[in-house]
């Protein structure tokens, strides 16, 4: 019988690097993990049966990115764009298929030579929801946003603040400021003897026009634009489609360009405000804090592991658990990650290798396995699992900027500067970045504030550039299967709280969007508030019937962008968290 194997190139390189005194040794403990990929060629295991499916709503029209998972298995694939999907079974043949806003559905393969055309109803009780708040904010005259019902004539659709983004020390005036911004279209050049159009881009058609110029809240020529020094800005608004209409009637009906100057008649002393927004309620909860003890039914396999004197006695105990069909699930496998840890990284990446080995095509399972390795640090395996999660998910794209934060931790510059570019400018073929751009665009700060003597500055965006970049407090969530509902409670010194909902009643959008562009992450920053001591709770909110477990990374960063920059990492099983707990405290 012929093996074929298959070696990562990156994961080859590591080892030729290595002195030639460990390359044996090294080679056995980095293949253990790194997934060489053994076929037998004419052999297929007789257990193994092909399905194809489809997924429709009961109207008839494809359900794309619904998750068919085979029951009892870490076996799971998605539905693309027509809702179609293939999935290979072993010895069950139940499978379990769950989608955004439908009732999960269980499917008894009785015929595996029949494709599946499986119909998912609507939850019926959620939409309704959903329905009736939206035409409550219409009567209103609110919109929803992430942070809450806002009134539509405050804050339009499209807004979007950009002064610390795009200013840059060297610039002379507000004309080559708005060159730099994407959808900003400047034409002609200041001067004498012409006079220059601005308008957005989306806007430069046939029933195109330019932009209205607001400076300090009066309507003004284009040509003054160059006369304001981008020092004497302190905010500029961009307001597009029905933001401008909302606003400012007919005269905006191209858009609209705020500019708020230190000299301006309405000007304020610019505040800065925590994107958490902590306003307006009373805490008075008494909330546990996170346990991340023993508890529950990892007791049963935790608890015999830790009866073992050696690793080797550990390892043989483990053997036996894995093989008990209780304990083909992830959480064993995680948990058990973790006890192994005890006797060094090669035990543990050894339990992470097994559950690999099964999870291959799982990209939920797959991200745990990624943030676990990252959070003990174990950068150049996650590397190994995302280069190989991309390869099978190239649409999902936080895996992008995922794997630029690992080529960075371990000294790979070049490849995170250039991935970060690619990001920026929208250069990865048929991906769409701009739904984490902010995200991305402070972790490239970051980047260059932190490694500028090891990096190559050509073509880097000069509003990177930032000079003395930092953010005092930076919290990014990030969680496995973006289908999950939970809320985050942010507790300020003063007893105050602002929640943030991930859920399809006042998330719905958002929602949709992570599922259809392959993201799950937020961030928030807290600059210049309360001072003291804070706490971060956290609830799953519904518990919706899934084969894989949500993980959550919670990642708190301190003087982000600094050389004093510090950070903790936390991963917990989001589906054991019925209750709310404290999921942190940090003193700020």
């Amino acid at each position: 019988m012929q093996k074929k194997i298959v070696i990562d190139y990156y994961s080859y390189n590591q080892l030729c690097i290595l002195g030639k005194s460990d390359v044996m040794k090294k080679t056995v403990i980095l293949l253990i993990f790194y997934g060489i990929l053994i076929s037998l060629h004419g052999q297929t295991s007789p257990s193994v049966v092909n399905i194809d499916g489809k997924v429709i709503s009961v109207d008839g029209t494809p359900v794309p990115n619904a998750i068919v998972a085979e029951k009892g298995t870490f076996n799971e694939v998605e539905t693309n764009e027509e809702g179609a999907f293939q999935i290979s079974l072993t010895t069950q043949k139940e499978l379990l298929v769950t989608a955004f806003m439908k009732d999960p559905k269980r499917v008894k393969v009785l015929d595996p030579n029949t494709p599946l055309t499986i119909t998912l109803t609507t939850n019926s009780e959620v939409l309704e929801a959903v329905r009736l708040k939206a035409e409550n904010a219409e009567k209103k005259g609110t919109i929803q946003t992430q942070w809450g019902e806002k009134n539509k004539n405050a804050v339009g659709y499209g807004v979007d603040r950009n002064r610390e983004r795009f200013i840059s020390p060297g610039d002379v005036d507000m004309y080559q400021v708005l060159r730099k911004i994407p959808f900003v279209n400047v034409q002609g050049q200041f001067g004498l003897d012409t006079q220059p159009t601005v308008g957005f881009a989306r806007a430069q058609s046939i029933n195109g026009g330019p932009a209205m110029i607001l400076v300090d809240g009066v309507p003004t020529e284009a040509s003054v634009l160059g006369a304001i020094h981008p020092n004497m800005v302190t905010d500029i608004s961009l307001y597009r489609g029905t933001a401008s209409n909302v606003r400012y009637g007919s005269q905006g009906f191209y858009g609209v360009i705020s500019i708020k100057t230190k000299n301006g008649s309405d000007y304020n002393p610019p505040k800065r405000e925590t994107t958490a927004l902590i306003k307006g309620n009373d805490y008075d909860e008494r909330v546990p804090i996170l346990s991340e003890t023993t508890t529950g039914d990892s007791k049963k396999y935790l608890d015999p592991l830790s009866s073992a004197q050696t690793a080797d006695e550990a390892l043989a105990i483990y053997e036996d658990l894995k093989q008990r069909p209780e304990n083909r699930n992830v959480p064993f496998y995680i948990n058990t990650t973790h006890y192994f840890s005890r006797y060094g990284n090669l035990y543990a990446q050894q339990i992470l290798s097994d559950l690999f080995e099964q999870a291959k095509e799982n990209p939920r399972i797959l991200k745990t396995i990624a943030f676990t390795l990252e959070k003990k640090k174990m950068y150049k395996h996650a590397i190994y699992v995302l280069e190989h999660t991309i390869e099978k998910y190239p649409s999902h794209i936080q895996l992008y900027r995922d794997l630029a934060k690992m080529y960075t931790e371990v000294g790979r510059y070049s490849l995170a500067t250039s991935l970060y570019k690619q990001m920026i400018y929208n250069t990865i073929p048929n991906i769409d970045f701009s739904p984490i751009e902010t995200i991305i665009f402070n972790e490239f700060r970051s980047f260059i504030s932190h490694h500028k003597n090891k990096i190559d500055y050509k073509n880097i965006p000069s509003e990177f550039m930032v000079a003395n970049f930092k953010k005092d407090i930076r919290i990014v969530l990030e969680y496995t299967n973006p289908q999950s509902e939970f809320e985050v409670q942010f507790v300020s010194p003063k007893k105050k709280y602002f929640t943030w909902w991930h859920t399809y009643f006042d998330n719905s959008e958002l929602i949709e969007q992570e599922i259809a562009q392959g993201f799950a992450l937020k961030e928030f920053i807290i600059e210049e508030n309360d001072f003291g001591n804070w706490m971060v709770n956290i609830k799953q909110t519904t518990q919706t019937e899934t084969a894989t477990p949500t993980y959550l990374k919670y990642t708190i960063y301190k003087n982000y962008g600094t050389p004093e920059e510090t950070q903790q990492v936390k991963v917990i099983n989001l589906s054991n968290q019925q209750d709310k707990v404290t999921l942190d405290r940090f003193v700020y």
